[in-house]
């Protein structure tokens, strides 16, 4: 199964690349993942606002070449996906910028009290700037929502052995500190009470995902990764 992402930054699609890919394996699954936001050599800081700003650069009518179709449809790398995963972080929902930003394109956003609302809400930001409703229904089937509650950093939290609690339900400060102590421990450190920031270095996140995918079990924890996953395995085609 080939799989385009589009996803926020380079260390979301580390996430998506090794948990999903692992979880799908297991499923009987391999499967392929190319992103297509950002590109792999792509060094400049990540945020919601690339995704939407590839989504509006590649309408419907030209994500055609990406399944096979149209300009670039002998292009080995960059055509025949089975589906494209298109991913935002839900923790860009209170964001003012944000906000703005949509009301600007006409979007007007619901209730986002409830962790089922705000996941229900991010679904609809995607399907409403990817153009859904602007794809034949076999297209639109090809494209896959995928919002992590609050940010793929979750995921890695989660997958620590040594984490207890509900890592989709951190946000702040307790999601940054989190991620920091697992991180680590995984790298053989003494956890800090608390830390300044999320390191965000594609390295030493890709091998952090990488090595820690052989417990993605755990992962079964957060809603948002076994909903994609499941969505995934829908879709997949047969594999002899």
């Amino acid at each position: 199964m080939k799989i385009g992402i589009v996803c926020e930054g380079i260390t979301d699609f580390h996430a998506i690349n090794h948990y999903i890919g692992s979880a799908l394996l297991k499923r009987g699954i391999k499967t392929e993942f190319v992103p297509l936001q950002p590109l792999p050599d792509n060094t400049s800081g990540g945020g919601w606002g690339h995704v939407f700003s590839w989504l509006e650069q590649n309408p419907p009518g030209s994500r055609e070449q990406l399944f096979g179709r149209g300009l670039f449809a002998n292009s080995k790398k960059f055509s025949s996906f089975d589906s494209i995963v298109i991913h935002i972080d839900t923790d860009i929902i209170p964001d003012q910028s944000f906000l703005n930003y949509i009301k600007a394109k006409n979007f007007t956003i619901g209730a986002t009290n409830t962790f089922d609302e705000k996941t229900s809400e991010a679904n609809r930001i995607i399907d409403y700037f990817a153009q859904l409703n602007q794809c034949t229904p076999d297209q639109a089937k090809k494209h896959v929502s995928a919002p992590i509650t609050e940010s793929s950093e979750a995921w890695c939290i989660a997958i620590d052995p040594q984490f207890i609690g509900d890592a989709e339900g951190l946000c702040g400060q307790d999601l940054i500190n989190a991620f920091g102590a697992a991180l680590a421990r995984f790298n053989k450190q003494i956890p800090k009470p608390s830390y300044g920031s999320i390191n965000k270095k594609s390295k030493s996140r890709e091998k952090y995902c990488q090595s820690t995918s052989t417990d993605v079990d755990r992962l079964k924890s957060c809603k948002q990764f076994v909903s994609l996953v499941d969505r995934l395995v829908l879709i997949a085609p047969q594999q002899v």
